[in-house]
This record gives C-alpha cells, sequence and structure tokens, in this order.
C-alpha cells in the first residue's frame, strides 16, 4: 500500500496527506519519507508529528451511535458558528 493511501485510510484528506508527506513531516520506522507513493506494509510504524499508527491488513471500521440532541448539526463545522455533533465528540478521524 502507498503511504498516501495509508494516511487516507487513517482519516486525512488525500491532499493534506500528501502535504505532510512533501514538507518531511511524516516518518516511517524512524526514517523520514517524502514521497507519497513510498510503499508501507503490515508492520511498519508510522509516525505524523510525533504519533505513531502501525499499518495492518485490516481496516478497522468504527460505528457510532449518538442520539443527536436538538439544535445540534451533522455536519463537521457551520460556518455560522452553530453547534455540531462534533463538539460533542473529540475524534477528528470520524466523519457524517
Amino acid at each position: 500500500m502507498k503511504l498516501q493511501k495509508f494516511l487516507q485510510q487513517i482519516g486525512y484528506a488525500r491532499r493534506k496527506a500528501g502535504e505532510l508527506i512533501k514538507a518531511g513531516k511524516v516518518k516511517v520506522n524512524r526514517n523520514v519519507v517524502f514521497e507519497p507513493w513510498f510503499p508501507v506494509k503490515p508492520g511498519d510504524h508510522v509516525e505524523i508529528g510525533g504519533k505513531v499508527d502501525e499499518v495492518s491488513t485490516v481496516k478497522k471500521k468504527r460505528y457510532l451511535v449518538l442520539h443527536k440532541p436538538a439544535g445540534y448539526l451533522t455536519t463537521r463545522c457551520d460556518p455560522k458558528g452553530r453547534p455540531t455533533i462534533f463538539d460533542l465528540i473529540d475524534d477528528p478521524t470520524l466523519f457524517p
């Protein structure tokens, strides 16, 4: 699997993943990598800004059931500043 694809699987947008890699902010097995197409395999350790993730063969999906309170929107952010369900959940890898 390509490094950029792995970063997408753990929640980074494709463009953001590419920018992080090209800026030298991503390490694979303690070595800085600058190529988005760098191959990663199960067991490799990928570090982004001090946070380490291990590459696995199975992409784990998580499902969250939430009783949405009245007045909350189901969107990542609202330009009008109204509350969203993500104000209740502290996990940047979740999406509606």
